[in-house]
């Protein structure tokens, strides 16, 4: 398994601190206890660095299986422009940025709607 990390830059979102995004996940039936993040079978390790205004989000990635829960988190952000997602993968050299685009970009290159809805599908989640 390898380990990914993705980082959001918040920009002018309502979901930059620690208490929303916790009550975010919360409200979504994860259990958040400390600084760990639990839906199902998946653990996802975050931080939220308040005075960048950076939240940053660790798992474990088994066969580019992005949790999905994420991407319904990226989906709530609002910010299009202001707003930058990174993702990055463990290598045996460091860790190397996968894509890092604004959050318009984002949706728009990476979170297909076709994708996105076979990944809810998959799931078991269901849209907000």
């Amino acid at each position: 398994m390898v380990e990914a990390v993705l980082a959001i830059d918040m920009g002018d979102e309502v979901l930059k601190s620690n208490e929303t995004v916790k009550a975010w996940f919360e409200e979504r039936g994860c259990v958040v206890a400390g600084e760990t993040i639990s839906i199902g079978k998946v653990d996802i390790n975050y931080s939220v660095y308040q005075r960048t205004s950076v939240t940053i989000f660790r798992f474990e990635n088994e066969e580019d299986n992005f949790p999905v829960i994420l991407l319904h988190f990226i989906s709530d952000l609002q910010d299009k422009k202001g707003t930058s997602v990174s993702v990055a993968e463990e290598t045996q050299f460091g860790y190397q940025t996968l894509v890092e685009l604004n959050l318009q970009d984002f949706i728009k290159h990476i979170m297909t709607e076709d994708d996105d809805d076979d990944l809810i599908e998959e799931s078991g989640l269901e849209n907000d």
